[in-house]
This record gives structure tokens, sequence and C-alpha cells, in this order.
């Protein structure tokens, strides 16, 4: 067989895995109600957001060295995570954020427990994508939603540490290509937290042993539709929907909705892009 057919062969097997899996994709999300989940998921997320902002940056503040980089760290989560009026949506959190720091232990318990309650959501939507009916035990659970919920913020500061640390030794910093390099690691490190985030959340969250290179797909497709998602939502919002003009005050809260809404749309379609494809190698196997 010449190479012009073996690569020919092998670009129509490609191209009908890459159809099958986002066809088969497509109507799992739809036939299975998976819109609802997310609606679902979207509102209990609205409620556990500051709790959860709040857990996050309290923990940072527990390790001085740490400290620093906490403004850092929620200038890059509202400038990239969130698609529009980042300004407002970030005044109204810090405002949510201050009052909870007066909080009593019993108010605190609370917040904890709200978020613990949308983790353990997000954990039985993945469970039902890969056909899983029994959940972990509940200490299982809770260690791994501690985990969860104590290690983002850790990794995240730890991430920016070590990248200012490398930015800042004197064979790089004084190298001509520094600045330039410093760019392209800032313009790609949304997409690549998004990355990772995505992939370990399809790896560990379900009780089901997921194959890394399934969540490694599924966060990739996660993240490219994430961009494309936030991008599009930003120039839709910014040049043809005007909500302030029905909803006055309320359409910041109701554009931030939205787009919560839509991010979990893309989550949970990522993962189920993982389970399809187990499903195919499943099949194929066989």
């Amino acid at each position: 067989m010449s190479k012009g057919k073996v690569i020919t062969k092998v670009t129509k097997k490609v191209s009908k895995y890459i159809y099958d899996l986002f066809r088969l994709s497509i109507l799992r999300f739809i036939g299975h109600g998976y819109s609802y989940r997310a609606a679902a998921l979207a509102y209990t997320t609205l409620l556990a957001l500051v709790p959860l902002l709040t857990v996050t940056f309290a923990i940072m503040t527990i390790f001085p060295a740490f400290s620093q980089f906490a403004e850092e760290i929620k200038q890059f989560l509202f400038t990239h995570l969130v698609a529009t009026s980042a300004e407002t949506i970030e005044q109204y959190l810090q405002n949510f954020i201050s009052r909870a720091g007066s909080m009593s232990a019993m108010q605190t318990s609370f917040l904890l427990l709200v978020v613990i309650i949308l983790v353990y959501t997000i954990e039985c939507a993945f469970n039902d994508i890969w056909h899983v009916k029994k959940s972990r035990s509940w200490s299982n659970s809770f260690l791994l939603y501690w985990t969860i919920i104590t290690l983002t913020p850790i990794l995240a500061v730890s991430t920016l540490a070590i990248s200012s640390y490398i930015f800042s030794l004197p064979f790089i910093s004084e190298s001509a290509q520094a600045a330039e390099l410093q760019h392209w690691v800032l313009r790609l490190a949304p997409d690549i937290l998004s990355f990772v985030t995505f992939t370990l959340i399809y790896f560990i969250v379900p009780n089901f042993t997921v194959r890394l290179r399934y969540a490694i797909l599924g966060g990739l497709i996660a993240t490219i539709l994430f961009d494309v998602a936030k991008t599009g939502f930003a120039f839709y919002i910014t040049h043809y929907a005007k909500y302030s003009v029905v909803y006055g005050t309320l359409s910041t809260a109701l554009v931030f909705l939205i787009w919560i809404y839509l991010s979990w749309i893309v989550t949970l379609f990522g993962a189920i892009v993982s389970r399809i494809a187990y499903e195919l190698d499943e099949k194929e196997s066989k």
C-alpha cells in the first residue's frame, strides 16, 4: 500500500471518529436533558460562589508567603473567568466576601455546607454521565471535596509564585526574549488553567476509574468550547443584547447567571465527550 493511500485511510478513520464523537456527544447531551442539569448547577453555583471564594481567599491568608499573590489571583479570576461585566461582578463579590469575614462560626459552617452541596451536585452529575449508580461513602466524599476546596487555591498560588520566580532569575529577566516569553505565558495562562482544571475534574470527580487520556480529551474540548463561548458571549452582550434597558440594575446579575449556565453546559459536554470516547474505544475493541 502506498504512502498516499495510508494517509488517506488514516485521515478517513480519524474524521469518522471525530464525527461520531461529536454526533453522539450532542445526542447524549440533548437526549438525557443535561441542559437541565446545567441550569440546576448554575443556580447552586450562584448560591455557593461567595462561600467558595471566601474559603479560597481565607486559605491564602493562612500562608503568609502566598498573601502577596492574593490580589493577582483575584484579578486573574475576574478578568479571565467572567465573560463580561467583570468589574461590576467583582465589586459585588468583594462586598459579599468582606461581609462574610465577620460571620459567626455557625454561619461559616453553613457557608461550607453550601460549598459541599455544590461539589456533591457536581459529583452526582458526573456519575450520571458515567452511568455510576453507587456514590462514594460520606467519608470519602468529604475527603475528596475538602481536598478540592483547599488544594485548588494553593496550587493556583504556587503556580503564580513559581512563574514569578522563574521570570525574576537574572539570566532570564535580562534576556531580550524574556518580555515576549512572559507575554505569551500570560496570554496562554487562562487556557492552560482551564485545561488543567477540566482535566482534573473529569479524572477525579466521577466515582469511576476514568483513564487519563479520556479526561485529557474532554478537557481539551471543554477548554476550546469555553474560550469560544466566552468570546462569543462577550461579543453578543456588548454589541446586541441590551438587557439593561429592560432589567435595569438587575441586568448584571442576569448576564452573570447566563454565563454560569453556559459554563456548566461546556463543562458537562466535555464530561460527555470523555464518556463517549470511552464507549467508542470499548466498541472498537469488541
